[in-house]
């Protein structure tokens, strides 16, 4: 990578995921798949570096996933002094990285609703998700859409497990979407709208 006008070459590697904190003041650099991690300082000195290692829920071994080397760790968002990371595996997100920048300690947070309908809010932890599955073409996306099948749109906390169903819809995917600390948008189930939730409404 080649940083200000100096042009000075500072990092190096072959799939390397790059995020950089709001104020400027740190760099966080992800080599994959090994995921090691590095963060540099406005002087380009490594002030944190670490191999992030994974390993999967006994959900994840029971539904077949066995080499969890394959996994990567790519940015997320930044909330605050926090570096939000999601671990990923194909179409699925296996698990969420969460790194305070400020002390250097970091979690990691096994992810129970392996869905690709989703938005996570970063500052409570709530996580707004269906299960409308994953599809690889659109013959089976079509087939779906015509089952009539139900799908269900949840909240859930990532860090208490609290899950809450908000919705179901005939064979629609709801596309939620937070649009502020409280408040997230999805599909009408039952029109073109768009409908407005707000925490505590439960």
């Amino acid at each position: 990578m080649i940083r200000n006008d100096k042009e000075s070459f500072i990092y190096e590697g072959n799939n390397v995921e790059i995020s950089v904190s709001p104020n400027d003041k740190y760099f966080i650099f992800i080599d994959n798949p090994e995921r090691n991690l590095k963060i540099l300082d406005n002087d380009d000195k490594i002030i944190f570096e670490d191999k992030i290692e994974y390993e999967f829920s006994e959900d994840m071994l029971q539904l077949g996933f066995e080499n969890s080397s394959e996994v990567s760790l790519v940015p997320y968002g930044w909330n605050d002094t926090e570096f939000w990371g999601e671990f990923q595996l194909g179409p699925g997100e296996p698990g969420y990285f969460i790194l305070n920048t400020e002390n250097f300690e970091f979690e990691i947070i096994q992810n129970r609703n392996l869905y690709h309908e989703y938005d996570i809010n970063m500052k409570n932890g709530w996580k707004c998700y269906s299960d409308f599955p994953i599809h690889f073409d659109i013959d089976s996306y079509n087939e779906f859409k015509e089952s009539k099948k139900d799908v269900n749109l949840y909240l859930y906390n990532i860090f208490t497990d609290e899950k809450i169903n908000i919705a179901t819809s005939v064979a629609k995917e709801f596309s939620p979407k937070w649009i502020d600390e409280y408040t997230f948008e999805y599909n009408d189930p039952n029109s073109s709208r768009r409908i407005r939730y707000t925490l505590g409404n439960h």
